[in-house]
Parts: structure tokens; sequence; C-alpha cells
């Protein structure tokens, strides 16, 4: 993945970053089959807790994130599939695996359920942790060698435009 669109000027944002990872985005403004299909990724999971600060733990507040997302997009007739919907990796339980084996079928499985549900569009959501507290604001890639690129880069820019805007109303 390449980082093709970031935006560092929203103030006072207490998280350093959003990463959403686009793909799969159809060239057409229609979906498919008369309904959008989105697939919302929440980063992490199970034993990969990904950035923690005190309290907040990645893998917790990407899933909630995610949920949050997903009633909106489901109040705008969107079909919304969750890769994972509790604290573990979208894996079966009972696997013991390495963890380079781990995070490689965790990340195939997130593949496999997008291509299952036929996804119009793939958003995984993660968050980013720094010592340094000047980091600020949004974080999206997107694939620039698929052949949908330029439909990602597009979207990326909406992404991080409507987090702005949204971010810029509530006044943080």
């Amino acid at each position: 993945m390449s980082l093709r669109v970031r935006n560092t000027v929203i103030p006072n944002v207490v998280v350093a970053g959003v990463l959403a990872l686009a793909g799969a985005l159809m060239p057409t403004d229609t979906p498919r089959q008369g309904q959008w299909v989105v697939v919302l990724d929440p980063g992490h999971g199970g034993d990969e807790t990904g950035a923690v600060s005190g309290p907040l733990i990645e893998r917790d507040s990407n899933l909630d994130m995610a949920r949050r997302v997903e009633a909106i997009l489901a109040g705008r007739g969107v079909k919304v599939v969750l890769t994972r919907t509790g604290e573990d990796r979208p894996l079966p339980a009972a696997l013991t695996l390495a963890p380079e084996t781990a995070t490689f079928l965790d990340l195939q499985t997130r593949i496999a359920i997008a291509n299952s549900a036929r996804a119009d569009l793939f958003v995984s959501i993660h968050s980013n942790y720094w010592v340094d507290a000047q980091p600020r604001g949004l974080e999206v890639y997107y694939n620039p060698q698929r052949g949908f690129a330029e439909q990602s880069r597009e979207l990326a820019g909406d992404l991080i435009e409507g987090v702005a805007d949204s971010l810029r109303k509530i006044g943080r």
C-alpha cells in the first residue's frame, strides 16, 4: 500500500490517525445489485491489540468505530458486513498458530469475507499512536496498483474530508 492522501491540519484531534484501506470499489456510481455492500474491517483482534495508550486499546476502539459507522450506513440503506463483531480475530477460536501464521490467515479471512459478501467497498479501520503529541490528523491508504486506483484515491479524499468536516462541526 502507498500513502496517497493525508490530512494533518485538523486541530485538537486526540487520536493521532485513522487508517482506512479502500479497495474493491466499483467504477460506477451505482451498486451492482441495487444496494451498496460495504465491508468494514475493525483492525486487529484477539491477541493482536494494536496500539495501546492507557485504557484505550486500538482493537476495541476500532470495533467501536466500525459499529458506529455501520449504524450510520445501515440507516442510509447500505448493507454492511463487519469482518469481526467481537474482540477476537475473525478466525476459528480453536486454532493455535504462530503469530506470523495467525496474522497471514487473519488477513486472508478478512479478504474472504469481503469477497464472499461481493463488497462494493472494503474499509479497514485502524488508529495510530505516537509518544510525540505533535502528529495529528487522518490517514487514508489505498493501493495505487489496482484497476480502480483512481476511484479509490477519490474515495480516500472523500473519507478524509467527510471526517474532517464532521470533526469541525462538533468543534474538535
